[in-house]
């Protein structure tokens, strides 16, 4: 049993009216899973862009929002003297440092590195979020990758269209990935954004004898 005394609330005095927004934040309690922890990450990362907390207030929340593990690793590497210096990022690299595997970050990247669509355009754009999310690549990182290797004839559209943005991408490949999607017809793939194709689209159908082709990004890409 942990007999230290615990550190003092630093929201008694002059309370911030953010601290609710970071108590409804999720817990992490050091599983090493890295899909787990990076989802985590990004939640507090946004959550402290939007609502700033001093240093103080940010160690003291995170005391309450690690368990486990994570809050050994927490008290270990960071302990509460230091807690008037901290910063959110150290505290991110310190977590990613202990529980994500270096081989496991070396098989995530190898993933990253050799994934094309040999199936649906939604299967294929699914995988490559969860890896953006994992290993922190940027969004046009994520775009050029599903421009350069989704397979035809998605890729002859991305190539047409050259979208602008990673949403804007994953709306078209959405919709080329489901005759049904042009018809105005929902596909229940929630976390996908869906919204009308210009009337150019409409009637544009995948022929039902597709296959995947190679996955060497088009000239143009270069």
């Amino acid at each position: 049993m942990d007999t230290r005394t615990p550190s003092p609330n630093p929201f008694l005095h002059g309370e911030s009216p953010y601290l609710k927004f970071y108590l409804k934040l999720g817990v992490y309690a050091g599983e090493r899973d890295s899909t787990v922890l990076e989802s985590w990450l990004n939640e507090w990362e946004l959550t402290t862009k939007t609502f700033p907390l001093s240093a103080q207030q940010l160690g003291w929340v995170l005391t309450l929002k690690l368990k486990g593990g994570a809050q050994l690793c927490f008290r270990a590497t960071l302990p509460a003297q230091e807690h008037n210096s901290l910063e959110w990022d150290k505290v991110a690299r310190e977590l990613r440092s202990y529980f994500i595997q270096s081989d496991e970050k070396w098989d995530l990247e190898n993933r990253w590195q050799q994934l094309c669509q040999t199936e649906s355009a939604r299967s294929f754009i699914s995988e490559l979020l969860k890896l953006h999310l994992v290993l922190n690549k940027p969004e046009e990182e994520v775009l050029r990758k599903i421009c350069a290797m989704s397979r035809e004839p998605l890729r002859g559209e991305l190539r047409l269209r050259r979208p602008g943005s990673l949403n804007e991408a994953i709306t078209l490949a959405s919709h080329f990935d489901d005759a049904g999607a042009f018809e105005g017809k929902r596909t229940g793939h929630g976390f996908l954004p869906l919204m009308s194709l210009p009337p150019a689209t409409q009637n544009f159908s995948v022929p039902a004898n597709a296959r995947p082709q190679h996955c060497p990004p088009p000239p143009w890409f270069n």
